[in-house]
């Protein structure tokens, strides 16, 4: 049986998204956050639900969760390139943020909201493949408004050897772009961690179903 691609939104989703593997989703946005981000424990608030999706009631792919500090983050993954993504990115962002708020509360209960976008095409005008942006004075370059934060992580940019990999994000990096070559027990000693060991076990027996297949084939 073919190892699934993690890099096809739904497969991304089950993998990320399901509260069975939120110790994966935790090294993952450890990887890319800064240290004061990082995070212990969360709550997913739409995860995936195999029943739901093959009903066709899951329609929202990313991924959205809050953490026991209260910081929210939304994790995107898209393969294909899309007009205007960064105007989407802004979106999904500033709808987390919003809807953070009940009726009557108080702005000062907003927490920071961490979007992080995983993309299967280049974006940026820059030559990293990981990005952070903030919002800064445009004289100073002191950051403000620190509740915003988001993140691009553009997959065709990444072009660390194997080898050479040191960071637990290009580990998980190597993973997204290398999985459907790779087997549970025959990964490169490098990428030998116990989290990316059991996102490949998960990757080499998830089962799909003659409408997940059409779908996925058509990625």
């Amino acid at each position: 049986m073919q190892t699934l691609n993690p890099r096809v939104d739904f497969v991304f989703k089950r993998l990320f998204g399901a509260e069975e593997n939120k110790d994966i989703l935790i090294s993952f946005i450890n990887a890319v956050v800064a240290d004061e981000d990082q995070v212990q424990d969360l709550t997913l608030k739409n995860p995936f639900n195999s029943k739901r999706y093959q009903q066709g009631k899951l329609i929202v792919l990313d991924i959205r969760a809050v953490d026991i500090s209260g910081r929210h983050y939304n994790i995107e993954m898209q393969i294909t390139d899309q007009l205007h993504y960064e105007k989407r990115a802004l979106y999904y962002w500033s709808d987390i943020y919003s809807k953070q708020l009940a009726e009557g509360a108080k702005y000062s209960e907003l927490k920071k909201t961490i979007g992080i976008h995983v993309l299967n095409f280049n974006l940026m005008d820059e030559p990293d493949f990981h990005n952070r942006y903030y919002v800064t004075h445009h004289i100073s370059k002191q950051r403000a408004f620190p509740d915003f934060e988001l993140h691009t992580i553009e997959l065709e940019k990444f072009n660390t050897d194997i080898s050479q990999i040191k960071t637990t994000l290009e580990r998980w990096v190597a993973f997204l772009t290398k999985a459907y070559t790779f087997k549970e027990h025959s990964l490169p000693i490098t990428l030998q961690d116990p989290l990316l060991q059991k996102a490949a076990h998960i990757l080499d027996t998830i089962n799909l179903d003659d409408d997940e297949r059409l779908l996925y084939d058509g990625q």
